[in-house]
């Protein structure tokens, strides 16, 4: 039995937890009101029967925080009837410092655990994790698990720890797995913060040049002190020059996220949502299960290539989306690069460059011909991550917009949505913030036809023109017919005895360049792709990483 590879599913318990990590990917799910925070107990009965009916036979808990669940005990024994032989889960420790929990957990079949701990002290780790004794209960969870391992067997019993590689731990890393060692630890598991709509701008993202320095750091000290590290979502080729103070060990698993579709995702031959590859990986034996790099780690001197196709001697007006992940100076490089160009800078409401939007929008060397784009997103635009955008972005633009006053941004701003009723309620919200006196004063307002998204209509039409036509800021309202003729017009045109009322047109479509991402778009670039945009356009040729130089395994 110990030389056969095994099957791993991993099923997410809820998005229920008791911190509130800064750079958690789940964060947007809990803001939405009604969500459901727990899986329901049949649902998660459903998916483990399906795991043992389809050759699994180990089962990973996630969450959230599983623990945290009344029935999580009778999951942990349900998951033993089946047939599994291993159970383990990923938790915060919070509920598994409790000795007699603990023991309740271990007697009804959990025989492994990951304890996420993001820091040496109870300082650090707290001001990530956002609640106060988090860390004495991390600790107290993995000496629970040491003692374990102890009595039982490391093949009996698992322990491993969860890291982020955070702004406060890499550049003590080295000294922060030792201590983990000292306390009993044998593996720990490293990764970079996961990108995802809700975290993006809230993180202080660490560069990549200065992860791979950290975690090089850590494993000669691994390689001297008798235990491991596994990157995660770090290609192992990257740290090849320290591989002996790494676990490089690499699995087929399959995973079922509240975040997803319903059917189960994750590695699945080495293909996966948001990564993209080096001109080495063609040829490594590793390429299988390793799915490249992930864009979030990209410098933006990478992340540029996906804008190289887009033609700077057009004077044509152009919708510039797909830029969330780059810095505020990589934002301005594209912008002087079109600085001949009426541009408008898309957003869905998450940037990681933060307000760093709004300078270089008015940055001089920029061209002062741009415009910032809020693009109103209702429903799922095509992505994978279909909590948080069936919701909607609202929200994120609004505060967006708050930014914007905030910042003195002093710009045009070019709003888009689809005839729906949702952005009928953005507009009067954003119209109550935009008063004037900044950028307020100019404001153009797009709409795709009522046959652009679920939920759109003639009526929300005629909602959104009202609206517009009441604005004094509004400058121009235009309706993208997608090619289809219509005699529609807006009532405010025949309003008399108005000083001035926003100039109307009727165009088939705008002009949003394709990039490299377009084809395997990552959830967080697609909250700026406005609506109307055609999808069955040409995507450019995919980009490689060219700013590394690695050898295949």
């Amino acid at each position: 039995m110990e030389g056969r590879a095994h099957k791993t599913l991993v099923v997410e318990t809820g998005i229920l937890c008791n911190n509130r990590c800064v750079f958690c990917y789940q964060h947007g799910y809990r803001r939405i009101a009604g969500a459901d925070m727990l899986v329901p107990r049949e649902t998660i009965q459903e998916r483990m029967e399906w795991g043992i009916a389809n050759g699994f036979d180990e089962l990973s808990l996630t969450g959230g925080e599983p623990t945290i669940r009344k029935d999580f005990i009778d999951i942990l024994a349900a998951a033993r009837r089946m047939g599994y032989q291993r159970v383990a889960v990923t938790t915060n420790g919070s509920r598994l410092a409790d000795v007699d929990f603990f023991r309740q957990a271990v007697s009804a079949g959990l025989d492994g655990m990951g304890v996420s701990i993001h820091g040496g002290t109870s300082p650090v780790h707290e001001a990530v994790t956002g609640r106060a004794g988090s860390f004495p209960a991390a600790i107290k969870a993995i000496r629970n698990g040491v003692r374990a391992a102890m009595a039982l067997g490391e093949k009996r019993f698992r322990l491993n720890t969860f890291t982020v590689l955070h702004s406060g731990i890499v550049d003590d890393l080295a000294s922060f797995t030792s201590m983990l060692a000292a306390i009993g630890v044998r593996l720990m598991i490293l990764q970079p913060p996961i990108a995802g709509k809700s975290n993006v701008t809230p993180v202080e993202w660490v560069g990549l040049d200065r992860t791979l320095d950290a975690v090089r750091g850590a494993a000669i000290a691994a390689a001297s002190g008798g235990y491991r590290l596994k990157p995660f979502n770090i290609p192992p080729c990257l740290l090849a020059d320290v591989a002996d103070g790494l676990d490089l060990t690499m699995y087929g698993r399959l995973q079922y996220r509240e975040s997803d579709r319903e059917d189960p995702s994750g590695h699945i031959m080495g293909q996966e949502v948001g990564f993209v590859r080096f001109p080495a990986c063609a040829r490594c034996r590793k390429a299988a299960f390793c799915s490249g790099i992930s864009v979030a780690l990209l410098p933006d001197s990478d992340l540029l290539q996906a804008f190289r196709t887009i033609d700077v001697q057009d004077d044509s007006p152009i919708w510039l989306a797909g830029t969330e992940l780059l810095s505020t100076d990589g934002i301005r490089q594209i912008l002087c690069r079109l600085s001949t160009r009426h541009v408008i800078l898309c957003t869905g409401g998450t940037h990681r460059a933060g307000t760093g939007l709004f300078h270089a929008l008015q940055s001089g060397e920029a061209g002062g011909l741009h415009r910032l784009g809020l693009i109103y997103q209702a429903r799922d635009p095509g992505s994978s991550d279909r909590i948080i955008c069936d919701a909607g972005n609202g929200d994120w633009l609004l505060e967006t917009v708050r930014s914007a006053e905030a910042c003195g941004y002093r710009g045009g701003i070019t709003i888009s949505g689809s005839a729906e009723p949702g952005f009928a309620t953005f507009l009067m919200k954003a119209r109550a913030i935009l008063k004037g006196g900044g950028p307020g004063d100019d404001v153009h307002v797009f709409v795709a036809g009522p046959g652009s998204a679920p939920g759109g209509s003639w009526q929300a039409l005629e909602q959104i023109a009202e609206i517009v036509g009441s604005w004094d800021a509004a400058d121009r309202f235009v309706l993208l017919t997608g090619g289809h003729g219509t005699d529609w017009k807006p009532a405010f045109l025949s309003v008399d005895g108005r000083n001035r009322t926003p100039m109307f047109q009727k165009i088939e479509s705008i002009d949003v360049p394709s990039t490299a991402f377009d084809g395997r778009i990552l959830s967080l670039l697609n909250w700026s792709v406005p609506a109307g945009t055609d999808r069955s356009r040409e995507v450019p040729a995919d980009f490689l990483v060219e700013s590394l130089d690695v050898r295949p395994f």
